[in-house]
């Protein structure tokens, strides 16, 4: 709470008329998700003001708060749903890309995308970037469909040249779906890694809850996990030039490092 004269910006968030707002005869006294302690925890500038119709409430100055719900929302909410329906609704959409290479076999294949269509949060679409061109596309289009995966859209995308790197695969992935998948970044793992249940939900509560801006995350040491959100990755032309994303972003996107993280930062159960 601030007790200075502050300016509201025309980007805030006014508390008055949220559904989770926490009120005391007209006096806003707290949030029932706890956004008010979020927000100055992380150094934004919450402000106490009053209407003339005598409520007294916050501003969340200079920040969109993606909590704010308001009465029509709630009326078709009940009281006990509400923390949960707003959860299920800012669940963060994402492309999730596989590596399957010589190194492993169709077993070890199958072990990754069930693990990663079990999350809590699965991801709205699953690139296998097929590099083991002695297998037909069409016996592992087969098999990949008999598996019947119940919570994820899968896709596949071969690539004939040896020579080309896995980062240049990534670059064909993007461009051939930025179009048809909008999501907010994509996470690479290698085939045969088996995705602990809980990344998805460590992910959403490192970006939602605990609001965190996320530009780059570097993979564990066993090259799994590697993050690059999508907005990054399309202003700086992905990896061209053979030069891997994550250098472009501190060498031209200016105040980015502290946006840059490890992978096990982010999600403790990729430590490798």
């Amino acid at each position: 709470m601030s007790e200075e004269t502050n300016t509201i910006s025309p980007m805030h968030t006014p508390c008055l008329g949220c559904a989770f707002m926490i009120n005391e005869e007209q006096k806003q006294v707290g949030c029932q998700v706890g956004r008010i302690e979020k927000y100055q925890e992380r150094g934004a500038d919450v402000i106490d003001v009053y209407d003339d119709n005598g409520n007294e409430f916050f501003v969340i100055n200079d920040r969109l708060c993606v909590y704010k719900r308001d009465k029509e929302w709630a009326k078709v909410v009940s009281k006990k749903q509400r923390v949960t329906e707003v959860e299920r609704e800012l669940r963060l959409k994402y492309h999730a890309m596989v590596i399957y290479d010589y190194k492993h076999d169709v077993e070890d294949l199958f072990k990754t995308m069930e693990s990663i269509d079990s999350q809590n949060n699965p991801p709205i679409v699953v690139t296998i970037i097929n590099r083991r061109t002695n297998v037909a596309q069409k016996d592992l289009v087969k098999l990949l469909t008999a598996k019947d995966y119940k919570n994820i859209e899968w896709r596949l995308q071969t690539f004939f040249d040896n020579d080309a790197t896995n980062r240049e695969c990534t670059d064909l992935v993007v461009d051939n779906t930025k179009y048809e998948y909008k999501v907010l970044f994509y996470i690479t793992f290698r085939s045969g890694f088996e995705v602990p249940l809980t990344v998805s939900d460590e992910i959403q509560k490192y970006v939602v809850q605990d609001m965190n801006n996320l530009a780059y995350a570097y993979p564990n040491k066993e090259e799994n996990g590697e993050i690059v959100n999508i907005n990054m990755h399309l202003k700086h032309a992905g990896n061209s030039f053979n030069i891997p994303i994550v250098e472009k972003l501190k060498e031209f996107e200016e105040g980015v490092k502290p946006y840059i993280h490890n992978i096990e930062d982010i999600c403790p159960s990729l430590k490798a």
